[in-house]
């Protein structure tokens, strides 16, 4: 996936990707500009196919893609390696799907797939939106910001800690 991934910011440019993509759609007798407005949620302006388009082309110039794996196991060594991966590249967001398959052992009993997403880290997170994390402020600053009334309860709230005997 990684030898893909690679090749494929270096070498796929967004003429090649609408033209895959519309041969795609036409073998299901669909018109990708109808898939694309489904998948944004347009409602049928050009312009929103433009601007996807255009947002497409500026990601695989910056090198900012997602992989994904897919599988019906996870096993620990490749949740380890994404969480890795996810923490280590900023622009590459990495994935693992786990899709189990329940169903009952009586014929026509109910087939349930249920999907876990795994290397979505509170640290990959971080590493990928560098300056999201709110900064941690102090009771004080707290307290300023709070209107007259509700400051009046949570500065008893923090002082309660230190009337406690």
């Amino acid at each position: 996936m990684l030898d893909y991934a690679a090749n494929g910011v270096e070498y796929w440019d967004i003429d090649r990707l609408r033209q895959a993509a519309t041969e795609t759609a036409q073998k299901q007798d669909k018109s990708l500009d109808e898939e694309v407005l489904r998948l944004i949620g347009g409602t049928g302006d050009p312009a929103a196919i433009d601007a996807f388009s255009h947002q497409v082309a500026s990601n695989l110039k910056k090198h900012r893609v997602r992989l994904i794996f897919v599988s019906d196991s996870a096993p620990r060594e490749l949740r380890r390696l994404v969480e890795f991966l996810n923490e280590e590249m900023a622009n590459v967001e990495v994935l693992a799907v786990e899709v189990k398959q329940f169903q009952g052992s009586h014929p026509g009993a109910v087939q349930a797939l249920v999907p876990r997403v795994l290397g979505a880290t509170e640290t990959a997170r971080q590493v990928k939106e560098p300056g999201t994390r709110k900064p941690t402020l102090t009771p004080e600053e707290f307290l300023a910001r709070c209107n007259p009334e509700a400051r009046e309860f949570f500065a008893r709230v923090v002082d309660l800690p230190t009337k406690r005997d």
